[in-house]
């Protein structure tokens, strides 16, 4: 790709966090300055409009998000694929999914092309450093791997859906290596350890966790919540409803709702980790980091 079009394009990125939060950020700016805000972005895997309780779900507690769509701006209008590669390609591109050659999620339907500028692309040629956590899905191999798509960092994996949400071989950059605990705790740990890192630069963190996707996998203690739990709404259907695959669907989407109930830590956060034990999880746990001046949470 050409130096102007990528640099056109960072330009657009950077105008459009200007305008939502308020302040102007210059693409051209030295890459030491630190005044152009940092950007979180927390993408969820199968999790619907319902299934926070801001939208009206009393299945389930969802506080924390529900905190952070009140204090910012939520879009009334928003329109995602119904499988994961197509969606990850938009959000990764700004174009839809058939313009970068993304038709299927798997048999290499799933590759995005590698003329696509990607969005950690246009972050990078910014001055960001840029980091990748979890979930990926647009291409395993050589060349469509996340790492050579303009992320400095990557942790997770690459396929559609993993196995097993217990410490489980993931790709650390492109190198296997063995989980840490429960996994959306363990990617989250992970950017977490990115973004409060000493640098003076400022930075893109991704952060795609696995929840609530199949297998519906949680610690025994979190499915004790909810194992006897009297399901206040049902779907259309309730007669052909399976309760209790109700039941840990609203258990695994509140892991991925970024719930937590746990005190804030101390020395904003630095160093700290997230646990099961604690359920601690997401945008609680981030919050407490070199605040990012923007935040967005997407669902699929």
């Amino acid at each position: 790709m050409s130096s102007s079009r990528l640099k056109s394009i960072a330009v657009h990125v950077l105008a459009a966090i200007s305008l939502i939060t308020g302040r102007s950020v210059a693409a051209d700016e030295p890459s030491g300055r630190v005044d152009r805000p940092n950007v979180i972005v927390v993408l969820t895997d199968d999790q619907g409009w319902g299934d926070l309780s801001l939208h009206g779900n009393r299945n389930l507690s969802t506080p924390n998000l529900d905190a952070l769509a009140r204090s910012g701006a939520q879009f009334s209008h928003f329109y995602v694929c119904p499988v994961c590669s197509p969606t990850r390609a938009e959000l990764l591109t700004g174009r839809w999914h058939p313009r970068g050659g993304v038709r299927d999620v798997t048999s290499g339907g799933e590759r995005l092309d590698l003329d696509e500028v990607t969005i950690a692309d246009a972050f990078k040629s910014a001055g960001y450093r840029t980091g990748l956590f979890g979930k990926w899905h647009n291409g395993t191999q050589g060349p469509y791997h996340p790492i050579r798509r303009g992320f400095d960092e990557f942790y997770g994996f690459t396929s559609g859906h993993w196995g097993h949400y217990f410490s489980p071989m993931l790709e650390e950059n492109d190198e296997l290596t063995q989980g840490d605990g429960y996994l959306p705790d363990d990617l989250t740990n992970h950017a977490m350890d990115f973004i409060g890192r000493d640098d003076a630069r400022p930075f893109f963190a991704l952060l795609t966790l696995n929840t609530p996707h199949s297998p519906m996998q949680v610690p025994d203690a979190w499915w004790r919540r909810v194992q006897d739990r009297q399901i206040e709404q049902t779907g259309p259907n309730p007669d052909k409803e399976d309760l209790q695959f109700t039941r840990a669907a609203i258990v695994t989407a509140g892991t991925a709702g970024c719930e937590a109930a746990r005190d804030r830590p101390t020395k904003a956060g630095l160093g700290h980790r997230v646990s099961s034990a604690g359920r601690g999880t997401s945008v609680q746990e981030l919050s407490y980091l070199k605040s990012p001046e923007l935040w967005i949470c997407c669902q699929r």
